[in-house]
């Protein structure tokens, strides 16, 4: 398994946690989405040294409105 994804209400509080935990961001997106139409945000942090997997966070607003 190379990573474990997790929906989120607040992204970027969230992000700010990871942060402040010491997890480093890898990749970070955000696009808009055209079906079903909204915005995703999205960040794999290197969680490996705790579990010896990467975390990803997603939020998209079709869900988290």
């Amino acid at each position: 398994m190379q990573h474990i994804g997790f929906l989120v209400p607040d992204y970027e509080e969230t992000f700010d946690k990871f942060v402040k935990a010491g997890f480093a961001p890898l990749t970070r997106a955000e696009m808009y989405v055209e079906s079903p139409k909204g915005n995703l945000k999205a960040c794999y942090f290197d969680t490996r040294r705790v579990g010896g997997i990467i975390f990803e966070v997603v939020w998209r607003s079709w869900v988290n409105s």
